[in-house]
């Protein structure tokens, strides 16, 4: 389960996308952050590391130079030390508390990819939950749930799903 401070975390500083024949532009970002808040919880419940280098030979693109504080490249370890996914060429400029950010996205991103190199799927529970409500929908004669279309967030279904459980929906960490 991932807290509401890491997911407004990454809404707040991640980039996002979205699928617009499943979601709104507002969905899609709050789906991207809940899985980064995911993978960033997994990461850590897992005991992988993250060990920053300076990179030698950074790719600066189109980045005047004057602009780059640091070149680094990321490595991330399992617990016993081998490199799981790594990145290079992380540029970052002269405000210290925007880098520090940055480095926590990256971080994240990294742990995304390596629950989906695992196949593991960010969100499984969400879509969990959803099929538990459409089929409790369909026994009781109701349409399915349509997220898009009802304008539900995946806090808003798990709150459904705890409900339709019998579960005490306020008790959501």
């Amino acid at each position: 389960m991932t807290t509401k401070k890491a997911e407004d975390f990454f809404y707040e500083h991640a980039g996002h996308s979205f699928d617009p024949k499943r979601e709104t532009p507002e969905q899609g970002r709050r789906r991207g952050a809940r899985q980064l808040a995911e993978a960033e919880q997994w990461a850590k419940d897992e005991g992988y590391d993250f060990v920053w280098r300076d990179d030698d030979d950074p790719l600066l693109g189109d980045v005047p130079e004057d602009e780059v504080s640091g070149a680094f490249w990321v490595a991330m370890e399992d617990e016993q030390g081998d490199i799981v996914q790594s990145l290079g060429s992380v540029l970052e400029g002269h405000d210290e508390r925007a880098n520090r950010r940055y480095r926590r996205v990256v971080e994240a991103e990294l742990a995304l990819e390596e629950m989906v190199s695992r196949g593991l799927r960010p969100m499984q529970k969400v879509e969990d939950d959803l099929a538990f409500i459409n089929l409790h929908r369909a026994r009781s004669g109701q349409r399915p749930l349509d997220p898009v279309a009802s304008g539900w967030e995946p806090r808003d279904i798990e709150v459904e799903a705890r409900r339709l459980r019998g579960q005490n929906p306020r008790r959501i960490s």
